[in-house]
């Protein structure tokens, strides 16, 4: 059995995003970007229900940072971990008006040498279901793990929410980095215990 992480990303819920203002104007004032040449704008979409920025990264170790919004999920994808808590705190900080509920730190996990087949049937109880969800206690929080097949493998998708004010209230970025990593050291013990060889 072999897996890798193929992306961390975090999320805002709210009861109500707006992505129409997500403009080059709306992230420079901001400070999201310090100047519209850092979109991507092949890959800019601003619409009332969707929109996408991708932000170019500063090395080639960080690559692009791309941003999606939509009525009720901001979603921030980077190989960063400080990044999305950066343009989070702005992006929650400068719309007060907005009702963030959570924010959640995903992870995703692809698992490759393994019996697809036998491992569904005897552990999650769907030979023919495409996507199965479970809930588990992991760490110091419930964590949502969506199960699903992948190639010749297996996709997880670790989930884990945070009260938003906990976050940005109590917390630095640098705890922010901890936090998580240590959900990445929770993922990685699950699939231990869950995937043998």
């Amino acid at each position: 059995m072999k897996y890798e992480f193929s992306y961390i990303n975090t999320q805002i819920i709210a009861e109500y995003h707006n992505p129409s203002i997500f403009t080059p104007d709306f992230l420079k004032r901001i400070d999201i970007i310090e100047d519209e040449s850092e979109i991507i704008r092949d890959k800019l979409i601003i619409s009332p229900n969707f929109s996408n920025v991708s932000i170019k990264g500063e090395t080639n170790i960080d690559k692009e940072t791309n941003i999606q919004l939509d009525r009720k999920l901001l979603t921030i994808a980077s190989n960063n971990m400080k990044t999305p808590f950066l343009i989070a705190k702005k992006y929650i900080s400068n719309l007060p008006h907005i009702k963030a509920l959570t924010i959640g730190i995903n992870l995703g996990v692809t698992i490759s040498d393994i019996d697809v087949n036998d491992w569904f049937i005897a552990n999650v109880n769907m030979k023919n279901t495409i996507v199965q969800t479970i809930t588990l206690e992991l760490g110091e929080h419930d964590c949502n793990i969506g199960i699903s097949r992948k190639d010749k493998g297996i996709l997880l998708l670790f989930n884990f929410h945070y009260d938003i004010n906990d976050i940005f209230q109590n917390i630095t970025h640098f705890d922010f980095i901890t936090k998580a990593n240590d959900n990445k050291t929770i993922a990685e013990r699950f699939i231990n215990e869950n995937f043998k060889n």
